[in-house]
């Protein structure tokens, strides 16, 4: 019984309800099961349920917490519902990186762009962002901006940067770096970068970089 298929099909052009045969403990895989419910939605476009499945229109193909096959409700894909993470590779993995504010990295030019952390991306459609903070000891500063990307240590345009500028600040300031959705087709390391312009200070970043795996 574990070798047969799950679906068997008389030779005709498209299956109807009745020609599918559910075997119990069949040794088949989640796609051929959403392939065969495809076939039958696109040959009866009227069909409302079968197999004890009650279809709606673009709706997906998953199970209960009791591995029991349903269809979602139409267009929504159906989330966790606990606090677990998506696992590597899938649809809503996060990874970061931090450097903590007790590891926090000297500044010690002014005007010179600098890398605080890194990631490296595996191929993959992904939101990037990050956050970085300056620890302040003393002096002051007048300009601080960060920004996420593939070019370390490297400016990019302004439209991608968060930015504080025209002032004279004597202490600690935090800015996010604005969320860049990208395609990556080779792994790919990207940066959260900083930028600080002083006359005389001491001054040292901590910060995070994120980026969620989005299809």
């Amino acid at each position: 019984m574990a070798n047969e298929r799950l679906f068997q099909f008389p030779s005709k052009a498209a299956p109807t309800p009745a020609d599918i045969l559910f075997v119990g403990n069949a040794a088949v895989g989640f796609d051929e099961v959403q392939s065969t419910i495809a076939q039958v939605i696109s040959a009866y476009p009227t069909l409302t349920a079968f197999g004890g499945l009650t279809l709606a229109a673009n709706g997906v193909f998953t199970t209960n917490s009791l591995g029991v096959p349903v269809m979602s409700v139409g267009g929504q894909i159906p989330g966790t519902t606990t606090n677990n993470s998506a696992n590597v590779g899938n649809v809503g993995e996060v990874l970061s990186n931090t450097v903590i504010q007790s590891a926090a990295i000297s500044i010690p030019t002014t005007n010179t762009p600098q890398d605080v952390t890194s990631m490296l991306l595996q191929p993959g459609d992904y939101d990037l962002w990050g956050n970085s903070t300056i620890i302040y000891t003393s002096g002051a500063y007048t300009s601080f901006s960060t920004w996420v990307s593939s070019s370390s240590s490297t400016l990019i345009d302004l439209s991608q940067t968060a930015i504080l500028s025209g002032i004279s600040m004597g202490g600690n300031i935090g800015l996010n770096a604005p969320t860049q959705p990208i395609k990556v087709l080779i792994p790919t390391t990207y940066y959260l970068s900083i930028n600080t312009v002083f006359v005389t200070a001491s001054i040292a970043v901590c910060g995070q970089i994120f980026a969620r795996r989005r299809r």
